[in-house]
């Protein structure tokens, strides 16, 4: 089964934005990018993540390592994802004008229904706070430790 597959079964049921209902969040975030990044070339899962996000989201730009022929990617070197963050860059540069640009990954479910109402003028961020792991403890062989990007 290829990567995003699955989805489409999803986006059949979903309530929240289909297009055979009259009420929906088409167009919510209309002043707003949507910008996926992959950070590997396996671009299968495009025209399931553009039907899912398409209706809230009307631009979409997908970002990744490597030139595909199937769909509309732009290339930018992003080593594995760590650099994904120039997608958005890109996508200024691409889209001007618009109110925000919102960065995602593609192995991200964005459930973004839960961002309507947020506060648009401000930058939008996850809890603050430690998190702990119980019973945790850190792996010894992690690509990370012996890096060059440490």
């Amino acid at each position: 089964m290829a990567i995003g597959h699955g989805l489409i079964s999803i986006l059949r049921g979903c309530s929240v934005c289909n297009d055979a209902k009259p009420v929906c969040l088409r167009n919510e975030f209309s002043d707003i990018v949507l910008v996926i990044a992959y950070n590997y070339p396996f671009y299968s899962s495009v025209p399931s993540l553009t039907a899912l996000y398409k209706n809230a989201f009307p631009t979409i730009m997908f970002c990744g390592p490597q030139k595909t022929r199937n769909h509309s990617v732009e290339t930018l070197h992003i080593h594995k994802g760590y650099y994904s963050y120039t997608c958005v860059s890109r996508a200024m540069e691409k889209h001007p004008g618009y109110a925000g640009y919102l960065l995602i990954n593609d192995d991200v479910m964005l459930n973004y229904w839960n961002l309507v109402g947020m506060d648009r003028e401000k930058i939008w961020e996850g809890p603050k706070g430690t998190i702990s792991f119980l019973n945790y403890s850190l792996p010894s062989n992690w690509y990370w430790w012996n890096s060059t990007w440490e």
